[in-house]
């Protein structure tokens, strides 16, 4: 794993007015292929892309699990559709896959959508 001194950590930026300082920048579509292109090769930890790239551990999280850094590939609903296919309650796809309960829901409903021609039924 290759190190990052103290000194190159970047400085907290503030975010929008009246919200304090945060880690809130997000990363442009060239940062986003290079923190996966990273990812993928294995020597870097989160903690240390994170350190690199200005942003949380969690926002590291978010977009390996999004453009899927082990390679599978694959949109969301897809992934998400794949897991459940195997049998994984959306509790463990939600860990697997790093979203929210929200997210995942909402892809299980597209793929039922699907399933039944398009014609998802309305709560109301």
């Amino acid at each position: 794993m290759k190190s990052i001194s103290p000194a190159t950590k970047p400085k907290r930026q503030p975010a929008e007015p009246g919200r304090g300082l945060a880690w809130a920048r997000k990363l442009t579509d060239r940062q986003v292929e290079e923190l996966v292109g990273l990812a993928k090769t294995g020597r870097y930890k989160q903690v240390h892309l994170a350190l690199k790239f200005g942003v949380t551990e969690g926002t590291v999280s978010r977009y390996l699990a999004r453009h899927d850094a082990r390679g599978r590939g694959g949109s969301l609903t897809e992934r998400v559709e794949e897991l459940h296919r195997k049998g994984k309650t959306p509790l463990q796809i939600q860990g697997i896959l790093n979203l929210t309960a929200k997210q995942v829901v909402n892809a299980l409903s597209r793929i039922r959508g699907k399933q039944s021609g398009g014609k998802t039924p309305r709560s109301g």
